[in-house]
């Protein structure tokens, strides 16, 4: 609650200092004369990346989104428990992007739902495996988090993203589990490898920060987490726009083009928010257990079964 309310508090009052009425308002620039993303932001809201059945539509009304309290669960998941969908719900409310309330950030399809190919819906649906360490989530292992993108997308709690930059590159650092991605700029080609979040190239459209990446690597082909699920194929090719857009507010846009998992492109959007929270060591592997305690529960499971009469 405290972390919401003061980012929300900060960006209220840096917008209501903007400019006089008429005037455009215009990114600050670095050193360098580029668009000046540098800070930390928050991306912490109750929208999520797929619209929920409980909504009408991908943008609704004051009404509808004052509704929605308490604030849901997140489904069950493959133990059956449920959990809240952050550990700081209260005071958060669905995201506003050009002063529409947003339930879901996919804007394209309409329906604010993932255009899945048959194929990657059997794969979605299929039951999950506890044979070892191997097959199990990404996150479960601490090796990537499915919220730290590309596409970047909210988890359930460490929400806050800083963004460095020079002349020739762009640092994306992501408070959940530390990841970071280095961006150069201008446009280089791409590389040969496979890398976790992709190989990123960057450039200027204007005031806007392009930034294309492709290669991912296919360990991460499956973000999973309470707050959504995607999935991403080698070949996939993640197009991301970060465009500041006031003093207080970097509107961050994304396209996804993945035709092996998807029947045609989709987009989403979400604000970034200034916030004067810092930026916090996320420790994955300390005091760790639930990797081994989940294949664990699944040999006792085994024992149990194995221990049954036969008819």
């Amino acid at each position: 609650m405290k972390g919401a309310l003061a980012t929300l508090v900060l960006a209220t009052a840096i917008l209501a200092g903007g400019s006089a009425a008429g005037q455009v308002w215009r990114a600050p620039r670095t050193v360098a004369g580029q668009p000046d993303l540098q800070g930390v932001w928050s991306y912490n809201s109750l929208t999520r990346l797929e619209r929920a059945d409980r909504y009408s539509a991908v943008v609704i009304g004051e009404e509808e989104a004052r509704a929605v309290t308490p604030p849901p669960l997140i489904p069950p998941d493959e133990t059956g428990q449920a959990e809240s969908e952050t550990y700081d719900a209260e005071g958060l409310e669905l995201a506003r992007v050009n002063g529409e309330i947003r339930t879901a950030w996919i804007v394209e399809p309409p329906d604010g739902r993932l255009p899945l190919t048959a194929e990657a819906r059997a794969r979605a649906q299929a039951p999950p495996t506890f044979d070892g360490p191997e097959t199990r989530r990404n996150q479960e292992r601490c090796l990537m988090m499915p919220n730290v993108g590309p596409p970047i997308a909210t988890a359930i709690y460490n929400n806050n993203l800083q963004i460095l930059q020079t002349r020739d590159h762009v640092v994306i650092l992501m408070e959940m589990n530390h990841e970071a991605r280095i961006v150069p700029l201008g446009r280089p080609p791409h590389g040969p490898l496979h890398r976790w979040m992709g190989d990123s190239v960057g450039w200027w459209e204007g005031d806007t920060l392009v930034v294309e990446t492709t290669r991912l690597t296919p360990a991460q082909g499956l973000r999973a987490s309470p707050a959504g699920a995607l999935y991403l194929s080698p070949d996939a090719v993640i197009t991301e726009r970060f465009r500041r857009i006031s003093p207080a507010q970097i509107l961050y846009g994304y396209t996804v083009v993945d035709a092996a998992n998807y029947t045609r492109p989709w987009r989403g959007e979400m604000p970034l928010t200034a916030t004067r929270e810092r930026m916090f060591e996320y420790a994955c592997h300390e005091g760790n257990y639930s990797l081994p305690n989940i294949l664990a529960g699944a040999r006792a499971q085994e024992r149990a079964i194995a221990a049954q009469p036969r008819p």
